[in-house]
């Protein structure tokens, strides 16, 4: 059995991952059943790299955003900047890449697809 890096239960909801080939998300229970491999940050266009981070964001346990202006957002409205690439949406993309490859470097290299 391939031993996974830990990830707290509320995470698992969200994809770690996503095949362009199968069109599919890829989850962590996925990954420790076996039943599905990660596909490569690396070979994602930036377009299919956008769609993961805005389905990580709908994924998320529901929460309201505020920024120093006191605007707030929820999810879908964090989304939406993301979608539409304002400086916000950028930022969290940024963040949010920055974050998986950080965590992906963690998992063995028979968790990815060839």
């Amino acid at each position: 059995m391939t031993h996974l890096p830990e990830i707290v239960a509320a995470a698992k909801r969200r994809p770690l991952s996503y095949n362009p080939i199968t069109q599919a998300y890829i989850y962590y229970d996925e990954l420790a059943q076996g039943t599905a491999k990660l596909y490569p940050l690396e070979k994602l266009s930036p377009e299919q790299l956008k769609q993961l981070v805005i389905e990580r964001q709908l994924s998320n346990t529901p929460t309201e955003y505020a920024t120093l202006q006191d605007v707030k957002r929820d999810n879908e409205a964090m989304a939406d900047e993301i979608r539409k690439e304002t400086k916000l949406g950028k930022q969290i993309l940024q963040a949010d890449k920055d974050y998986l490859e950080f965590y992906l470097e963690q998992f063995p290299k028979e968790c990815f697809e060839p």
